[in-house]
């Protein structure tokens, strides 16, 4: 008890994804915000949860047009995985949850929202 700490408490904005930094930082701050704030991100001007991620790969790993991708653009590489280009490397993600909607596999999203791949989040 006595080397216990205090922080200040977990303001909701601290939750929000910056693509730009590396992925493996977006990995350790969707695990560190789960279950508050959450970690989330912006698409059509919607909030999405990213309930759970791993880390991808590196940039040299991605298929050649993800490799030069702005960082937050949704990607499609292999058969199985739907990721987004981080600052260094790619987030793949696992479980999504759109504002006013269910938790969802990635791929049950990507089905109700086709145009999600290529989507730039963020905006």
């Amino acid at each position: 008890d006595a080397d216990a700490t205090f922080t200040r408490r977990l303001p909701r904005e601290d939750g929000r994804m910056d693509w730009s930094e590396p992925a493996d930082a977006r990995a350790r701050r969707v695990r560190a915000m789960t279950p508050w704030p959450g970690a989330f991100t912006t698409w059509r001007g919607r909030t999405i949860k990213i309930l759970s991620a791993r880390v991808a790969g590196r940039r040299d790993e991605l298929p050649e047009d993800a490799a030069s991708a702005t960082p937050g653009t949704v990607i499609r590489w292999g058969e199985n995985s739907i990721g987004v280009v981080a600052g260094s490397g790619a987030l793949k993600l696992l479980d999504l949850q759109m504002e006013g909607r269910r938790r969802a596999r990635v791929w049950d999203f990507v089905a109700g929202y086709q145009d999600f791949v290529g989507a730039t989040l963020g905006d």
